[in-house]
């Protein structure tokens, strides 16, 4: 590690950018800002950084940070490899790293894993929040600091020299003692004396006070500025970054632009901030002068200038950057009402990564005094980080308990929900339901006696879920029938609640409710104004997805659920993500994609961070149901971690059929009672494939009211799935003409999948992927880190390697990426 450490102003910047331009190591450069305060904000920038400049890198590390929890071990694990596997000399360069100082230490502990060819140049304003003493010690790191960049004597000359000013009657060495070297203060004072300010007078002012030398440079520049100009420059100094539209809300201008266009062209400490040149920043130093002098002509000059700020940032979406400037003036409503803009309505948010941005930055400021003063607005920011599984709501939670043990029905009934959402967004249903059940209790209680927040309107669709999570249909569906009265929600009631419940009936097999509810909800959302990536919409996908599926129409079926697992990542809420990468397992498993379905179902673990038996149980079943579909002969070893229930039952009855262990799977059968309509279709086809050598009779009988049942709601693969010689029965079973139409039809799609279950490997350029290198190469595709890949192959680091070079050679690739990219391509994955 490089160590530069210095206020502003001492070059920094300018140093690193030309050691960039003249070194021989290859350089990535990432620049800090106030957004990196959010460890989760920062490393992303950083592995987004890494993977610009070196394509092969950063795969592991951005997988880890989509989590919705991850530790910074597993983390520096993941880059130092990637670092290490560099063939030559390299630098990695994190610039204003005071804006990162969250993520400082495990900065460090990089640092301490890298080669001796990889450098990290770390450049802050402020020492570093960890200690260099073991570094040093360890000899890994060099510091620069503020006396080794300051100019020198001879130094101060030439930039007098440069400026044109070396003909000037000027003391350098006085103007050198007194600024000390201070690049920028002595930019400043050329700046000043090339306007025609008398050299004496700008070098005495330094002999002053610092803040009165500051003074003095600041209005020597700016009062010598035509004034459009100056107002201009007051007017835009609150915004860390502008564009001309920008400029020309805060400003009130219509000649924003050119203006802009003035500050750009006299080079007036202003620095471009995109390939594009429309965004701009001012010089730290001067933006600071300016904010100084606004502040200085007292009344309401700089608050207004704030406010004008947050609403031009509202407008454009920037729900973030407004926030921070209602924050600056200290304006808690304003704070609350950004957040609640963010949130789009008050049960929706926006892109989870900023919505919890948002959260943490009003709850640093304003959380302590509100757990006390204002537990309910601070509630409404902590269920942000709840419905993201994030620890850290567990402690204001908390908090919030002990402040008031006693609480009003409203606030105890806010608690609770806010308990459920974290519960239940880490996997843990029973305590979820526990909340779930004592804040609809308060809901009752507080019944105009206090007001209500409208979230609370989603609880018997949150505890829905949570019985989903654990496998309990019926429960699921008794959930959906509870009131929350007095409170009520038109998107909940009208959309929300109906595509919950479609999707339970889809579950049980009720598939004419289900499609008739989509084609209803459809028509509500847009009547709402759900957003894409809202509760509703995600869970409508997952019922048009289902449907799909059901009718073999794979295709269609993973459009839907691409779009839906881009929507959850989005919403942020685990427990979503959970139920939609478990149909992407799915639906992998349909299309004979073994490594495709495990690897969703490795996402599935891994979203929910603190799961209970039950859902660790409903785990072990999605694995078996691959197992069983894939490689039956590894299904037996999973037999005792699945849960007790009708479904798991079926399953394994399904075993013994594919095994023509006719006995076993019906004795299974004979102790079933199957309640809902798939678990009756199941059930019936399984009768029937266990009953057909022993006696046709008897199997056409079943198959016959089987049948019947399942005609109404055409199920295709659900029938023709469940094992060997369905085919052959659909073909012998004499049918009427009510059944005949059904029956050709899962005839010829039962030909059809039983074709297309064998087929040629293909071939690629360089040779033909091995079967272990085609479920590496579909395991690639997947979210899981080289390492999560390691151990669900049950191979050594050395050996996936050695797959993954023989891939990349195969495919004339260099990078996982790539690799992915063309396997889809060339139709591996």
């Amino acid at each position: 590690m490089v160590l530069l450490v210095a206020p502003s102003g001492f070059g920094k910047t300018s140093l690193l950018a030309e050691w960039a331009t003249t070194t021989g190591a290859q350089v990535a450069w990432l620049s800090c800002d106030e957004t990196c305060g959010e460890p989760a904000q920062f490393w992303s920038r950083l592995t987004a950084c890494l993977a610009a400049r070196w394509p092969a890198m950063g795969n592991d590390a951005a997988l880890i940070l989509e989590r919705p929890s991850w530790d910074d071990p597993e983390l520096v694990d993941a880059l130092a490899r990637d670092l290490a596997d560099l063939p030559a000399a390299a630098a990695v360069v994190i610039d204003d790293a005071q804006f990162a100082e969250g993520s400082q230490r495990t900065l460090a502990s990089l640092a301490e894993r890298l080669p001796a060819h990889v450098r990290l140049l770390v450049a802050s304003q402020h020492n570093p929040v960890f200690s260099t003493s073991r570094l040093r010690l360890a000899g890994v790191i060099a510091e620069l600091r503020a006396g080794d960049l300051a100019f020198t004597q001879v130094e101060v000359e030439q930039l007098l020299e440069l400026a044109g000013l070396g003909r000037e009657p000027i003391d350098s060495r006085r103007l050198r003692t007194l600024t000390e070297g201070w690049p920028a203060g002595l930019q400043m004072a050329v700046l000043a004396m090339r306007a025609g300010g008398d050299p004496r007078e700008v070098i005495e002012a330094f002999a002053s006070t610092t803040q009165e030398a500051s003074d003095y440079l600041a209005n020597e520049v700016l009062n010598r500025l035509p004034p459009d100009l100056a107002g201009f420059l007051m007017s835009i100094c609150v915004l860390d970054e502008f564009d001309a539209p920008l400029c020309e809300a805060l400003s009130g201008r219509d000649d924003a632009g050119r203006l802009l266009d003035r500050v750009v062209a006299d080079d007036l400490f202003i620095y471009q901030v995109d390939h594009a040149g429309e965004r701009f920043r001012l010089h730290q130093m001067f933006a600071a002068f300016l904010r100084a002098r606004l502040k200085s002509l007292g009344g309401t000059s700089f608050r207004e200038a704030h406010l004008r700020a947050v609403a031009a940032l509202r407008e454009r979406g920037d729900r973030l950057g407004a926030m921070r400037h209602a924050m600056a003036v200290a304006d808690m409503p304003l704070a609350a009402a950004v957040l609640a803009d963010a949130m789009h309505t008050i049960l929706d948010v926006t892109h989870a990564h900023e919505a919890k941005a948002v959260a943490r930055a009003w709850l640093a400021k304003f959380g302590d005094a509100a757990a006390e003063a204002n537990p309910e607005q601070l509630l409404q920011f902590v269920l942000l980080l709840a419905a993201s599984g994030q620890r850290e709501a567990e402690d204001w939670l908390t908090k919030v308990n002990r402040a008031h043990p006693s609480p009003a029905p409203g606030l105890d009934a806010l608690a609770h929900g806010t308990w459920a959402a974290y519960h239940f967004n880490r996997g843990s249903v029973d305590l979820a339901l526990e909340h779930n059940r004592l804040a609809r209790q308060a809901v009752s209680a507080a019944a105009g006696q206090s007001p209500l927040f409208p979230m609370l309107t989603e609880l018997p669709i949150q505890e829905a879920g949570a019985h989903l999570l654990a496998g309990d249909l019926p429960a699921a569906a008794a959930a959906l029938q509870h009131g929350t009265a007095p409170l009520s929600s038109p998107i909940v009631d009208e959309f929300r609640s109906p595509v919950t419940e479609a999707w339970v009936a889809f579950l049980q097999g009720d598939l004419v409710f289900a499609g008739a509810a989509l084609d209803r909800a459809a028509g509500t959302a847009a009547e709402h104004h759900a957003v894409a990536h809202g509760v509703g919409r995600i869970i409508a996908h997952l019922v048009q997805a289902g449907l799909h599926l059901e009718r073999r129409e794979h295709g269609a079926a993973a459009t839907v659920l691409t779009t839906a697992r881009a929507a959850a990542r989005i919403n942020g809420r685990p427990a979503l993500q959970t139920m939609v990468d478990t149909w992407i397992a799915r639906l992998a498993t349909a299309q004979g994609d073994q490594a495709g379905a495990l690897a969703s179902l490795a996402q599935v673990r891994l979203a929910l961070t603190a799961p209970d038996d039950r859902v660790r149980a409903q785990f072990a079943l999605e694995e078996f149901r691959v197992a069983l579909a894939l490689a039956p002969a590894e299904a037996s070893a999973l037999i005792p971690r699945l849960p007790a229930s009708t479904a798991s039952r079926l399953l394994q009855a399904r075993l013994h059929v594919l095994r023509r262990e006719w006995a076993k799977a019906e004795q299974i059968l004979a102790e079933v009672e199957p309640l809902t309509i798939r678990e009756r279709v199941e059930w019936g086809v399984l009768r029937t494939l266990a009953a057909q050598e022993p006696d046709l009779a008897r199997a056409h009988g079943y198959l016959r009211t089987v049948l019947a049942l399942a005609s109404p709601h055409r199920y295709l693969a659900t029938i023709i799935e469940q094992g060997p010689g369905i085919a052959a029965l659909l073909h012998s079973l004499p049918a009427g003409p009510d059944l005949k139409p059904y029956i050709d039809e899962l005839s010829i799609r039962a030909e059809a999948a039983a074709a297309s279950a064998t087929g040629p490997a293909g071939l690629v350029p360089g040779g033909l992927l091995s079967s272990r290198e085609l479920t590496v190469l579909r395991l690639l595709s997947s979210r899981l880190t080289t390492t999560e890949i390691v151990g669900a192959l049950f191979v050594s680091p050395n050996t996936l390697k050695s797959h993954m070079k023989s891939i990349y050679r195969k495919l004339d690739v260099s990078s996982r990426a790539d690799a992915v990219r063309e396997g889809e391509t060339r139709g591996l994955i």
